[in-house]
């Protein structure tokens, strides 16, 4: 139940955090770097919601600035977007 419903750490506006994804880290430290930051409660149902969702294998390494106010849904969509496309929606 919780993989399909589990609310954000915090309501709007949150806090930004910075995370770093390197290119040799798994679902499973993607999930612990999450939970240690801040902005997932559990990075077992992290790695749950990752491995049902359409961005398996999409995640792109990188530095993002995340908030605790979005959903993981919302933080796949952000480590699975390429930076230029990020830069070309802001301008």
């Amino acid at each position: 139940y919780r993989i399909f419903t589990e609310k954000p750490v915090d309501v709007a506006p949150g806090t930004e955090v910075v995370v770093q994804i390197d290119k040799d880290d798994s679902a499973f430290d993607v999930g612990k770097i999450l939970e240690e930051k801040g902005l997932i409660r559990d990075s077992e149902l992290y790695v749950a919601q990752y491995y049902l969702s359409a961005y398996v294998d999409k995640l792109i390494p990188g530095t993002y600035t995340l908030n605790t106010s979005m959903k993981t849904k919302d933080m796949l969509v952000v480590m699975s977007t390429p930076v230029e496309e990020t830069e070309v929606e802001n301008e």
